[in-house]
């Protein structure tokens, strides 16, 4: 992959693939994809192999719920996958009239789990319309 001379990622989904729920390139050129069903518990963590143009499972993750039994994932819930320092991030924001939960756990390379990581502090959310 090149850009700078008109070289791209390109990769054709099978019709067996899951839906993509969140993605990321990571500053080592790799691409990243959570996959799942809407209303699946769990998310696959998939890498794109370049030289076999396919993608590979790395991982399972948890996915959050407020209400474990209720899968329905509601329309001001956002899903991410996001690198910060060489670290993969799952994070989960769920808006609603009075709150923001964010909700996230971080990909560690060694164990190929998924850690729980520490809530973050917000002091001051602003709200816009």
């Amino acid at each position: 992959m090149n850009p700078r001379i008109g070289k791209y990622i390109s990769s054709h989904c099978s019709e067996t693939m899951l839906p993509v729920i969140a993605m990321t390139a990571t500053s080592d050129n790799n691409v990243y994809i959570l996959a799942g069903e809407e209303y699946d518990s769990q998310l696959s963590l998939q890498v794109y192999n370049h030289a076999g143009n396919v993608w590979e499972h790395l991982s399972s993750v948890q996915r959050y719920r407020e209400d474990p039994d209720d899968m329905r994932l509601p329309s001001y819930e956002h899903e991410f996958l996001l690198e910060f320092s060489g670290h993969l991030y799952y994070l989960t924001v769920t808006l609603d009239d009075a709150d923001v939960l964010l909700w996230n756990r971080k990909y560690s390379w060694q164990t190929k789990q998924w850690l729980e990581c520490s809530e973050p502090q917000i002091d001051r959310i602003a709200r816009f319309s």
